[in-house]
């Protein structure tokens, strides 16, 4: 993979699970300690880039009307960070791949065309599985890119189960599907990644 990125590749995407709302055309809200983060950040930032861009699954306008006052709001062009949404959180798995899967993949390659630099994650969920579209989006478009997996799932299924939170067939079929899934994602990242941590 290529990691030289070109000339006109001056943003930084941030691709991750935490879910936002499009209030109107320059706004949108986020979990507000997370809203936090995105400013320091985006100060960070601002000396190499000029953009701060955020692509993250998008709230139902029901979670929005009912959580609105203690939820973090962005101004775009004032914090010079910037939405890009994916898939809807109560979207079933036949409707993301129906309705929701193409339009995110053109919205993440126009912004991996003007990335330098995504920085992706783990995509956990094997039927929706948007932060693995911006990873291959980084991947064809030449980006540097840094992968963060802050969680260790290798032993979570084992250990649902043995607290019997989890039955022996949730456990089978997560040691089976999910966790080859999530570790695949892994060894790629580690062989393909600018940074990984």
């Amino acid at each position: 993979m290529s990691t030289t990125g070109s000339n006109q590749q001056t943003e930084y995407l941030l691709v991750v699970g935490a879910p936002c709302y499009r209030v109107d055309d320059n706004t949108f809200a986020t979990e507000s300690a997370f809203a936090e983060h995105l400013r320091v950040l985006q100060k960070k930032l601002s000396p190499r880039f000029e953009r701060l861009w955020i692509a993250a699954p998008q709230h139902t306008d029901q979670f929005y009307r009912d959580n609105r006052g203690h939820l973090g709001h962005i101004i775009e062009q004032k914090d010079h960070i910037f939405y890009v949404a994916l898939n809807h959180t109560n979207v079933s798995a036949l409707n993301f791949w129906t309705k929701e899967a193409f339009p995110i993949w053109r919205a993440l390659r126009e912004r991996t065309k003007s990335s330098k630099i995504v920085h992706g994650s783990l995509a956990m969920n094997i039927w929706q599985p948007s932060l693995l579209l911006a990873n291959v989006a980084a991947a064809l478009d030449g980006c540097k890119t840094l992968f963060v997996a802050d969680t260790d799932f290798r032993k979570n299924a084992w250990r649902l189960w043995k607290t019997r939170q989890w039955s022996f067939k949730s456990y089978a079929v997560c040691s089976v599907v999910y966790d080859p899934f999530r570790l695949a994602q892994m060894w790629i990242a580690t062989r393909t990644s600018s940074c990984h941590c």
